[in-house]
């Protein structure tokens, strides 16, 4: 089907993408952002959280395929799978944050680095929100990578925002 038997088939398709697609990068942006700025706060005052005793349940790297849309190309990632068990007032919890921001890679050496750091059945400090165990980290405080995906989020609300600004004077424009 050629372009324009499409715009004749859907002739409001320009007008429909031009406004979709930078709303799409606010709303994904604004996600990440929050979501990144809520783990910097967590890992900020995860220094001086409790901690209590645990144990390294299960340590793997794990491999994730992705195969792009046109099937052309097959992008691997690597990432640390670690899980680990302790306890807090007789409440037994488990966890595999190992520090606020991790990530996963196209390289596996951080993964196995990880591997080689947490290995099962290894004695750990976990440490703990207070008011709700269920999140924890085995290294707290920030860490550099913390501040990626606040940074990818921003970046793309700040890039949608202003083509949503270019689109929207195009359109004015026009009329």
């Amino acid at each position: 089907m050629c372009f324009s038997s499409l715009k004749q088939l859907w002739p409001g398709k320009e007008i429909f993408l031009m406004r979709m697609i930078p709303l799409l990068f606010i709303v994904v942006g604004a996600i990440m952002a929050y979501s990144g700025i809520r783990d910097i706060s967590r890992a900020k005052s995860s220094a001086i959280w409790p901690a209590a005793n645990g144990k390294i349940v299960s340590s793997s790297v794990k491999v994730h395929h992705t195969t792009s849309f046109n099937l052309k190309r097959n992008a691997i990632t690597f990432y640390a799978k670690i899980l680990y068990a302790f306890s807090v007032d007789g409440k037994f919890f488990t966890g595999d944050c190992v520090s606020f921001g991790d990530y996963s890679s196209n390289k596996p050496s951080h993964a196995y680095r990880l591997v080689n750091q947490y290995p099962e059945g290894k004695e750990v400090r976990v440490y703990y929100m207070p008011d709700n165990p269920k999140v924890c980290v085995l290294e707290p405080d920030i860490q550099t990578q913390a501040y990626i995906v606040p940074g990818l989020g921003l970046s793309f609300f700040v890039l949608g925002s202003l083509v949503a600004n270019f689109v929207r004077k195009v359109m004015r424009k026009q009329e």
